[in-house]
């Protein structure tokens, strides 16, 4: 994961240079970094209480970052993803308060040692205190809609760093505690598999329904993040070596591929000034790079 995020935002401070190059520009690297070093803490931490705080360090950059333009429109996304965000924190905050004062403790490796002998129902509403709060912030179903508007109205990397980054950092720390914390044998006594199940599959239809409606291309992406998003879950949820192996190789995989299709469509957008489908038709000829670029994304997406 550190890998990944390494070579992403690595890519995407280099091909931001292009685009944030005038006034508050040294705000925009500074929260750039700052989103950096909280995702890096994310992965690397062992301790819950921790890891709540860098989901909020990385939260607060990503609201900046989205409404970075001042527009009204993007502050009206930034202030319903901030109003989801915040209720999801709270899940998970509430989630972590109840196991320390059941267990005492709040590192992850410790924690693994004393699940197994809590009470039933804290181990319940715990682990579905953490589906829900990961849940609306990497936008299952039904809290998805703040995703696409996010994308549409945030400056191109952004949304770069959000579907092929962000998403797969919290959905990484989801599962870590699910497995590291809980173990996959309570969480198949409790069914807490096949409720994953259900969600990383509904999740993957809906999201993959809306983006059929879609007329803007980064629209499109977005809702494609929300089905890939579905379909890793589904494989986590599987609980088998090779379901584990393989949504770990489509989680790094979608992050490079989606990262490629988001910055592809900012050349787009930055040449045009539109991510319309209308407005970008016979572009191709025009722009061979990025579209082949974009092509080779999307063929590997679909394949």
């Amino acid at each position: 994961m550190v890998s990944l995020l390494s070579l992403l935002f690595s890519l995407i401070l280099i091909y931001s240079f292009s685009f944030i190059r005038r006034g508050a520009a040294r705000y925009y690297y500074t929260l750039f970094f700052l989103l950096w070093a909280s995702v890096n803490g994310l992965i690397f931490t062992g301790d819950l209480f921790n890891t709540i705080v860098f989901i909020e360090i990385s939260s607060v950059a990503i609201y900046a970052l989205i409404a970075w333009s001042q527009t009204d429109e993007a502050l009206e996304i930034v202030f319903k993803y901030m109003l989801v965000g915040t209720i999801g924190t709270s899940f998970i905050i509430l989630s972590t308060a109840i196991l320390y004062a059941a267990a005492g403790s709040l590192s992850i490796t410790h924690l693994a040692g004393l699940i197994p002998e809590l009470p039933l129902r804290i181990q319940v509403i715990t682990i579905i205190l953490y589906i829900f709060g990961f849940g609306a912030k990497v936008a299952l179903i039904p809290v998805n809609a703040w995703l696409a508007d996010a994308h549409a109205f945030a400056p191109t990397p952004i949304s770069a760093l959000i579907s092929a980054g962000f998403m797969k950092v919290l959905l990484y720390v989801f599962f870590r505690i699910a497995y590291s914390v809980y173990g996959w044998e309570l969480l198949s006594a409790l069914n807490i598999d096949k409720l994953l199940l259900y969600f990383g599959a509904s999740t993957a239809l809906i999201g993959a329904f809306l983006a059929m409606g879609q007329q803007d291309l980064k629209r499109i992406l977005a809702y494609s993040t929300i089905t890939q998003l579905g379909f890793i879950i589904m494989a986590f949820s599987l609980g088998t070596i090779d379901s584990l192996v393989a949504g770990i190789y489509h989680l790094l995989n979608h992050g490079v591929v989606k990262g490629t299709l988001f910055l592809a469509v900012g050349v787009l957008e930055q040449q045009t000034g539109s991510t319309s489908l209308e407005k970008l038709r016979g572009i191709g000829p025009r722009l061979p790079v990025a579209f082949m670029c974009f092509g080779i994304g999307a063929l590997a997406l679909r394949c």
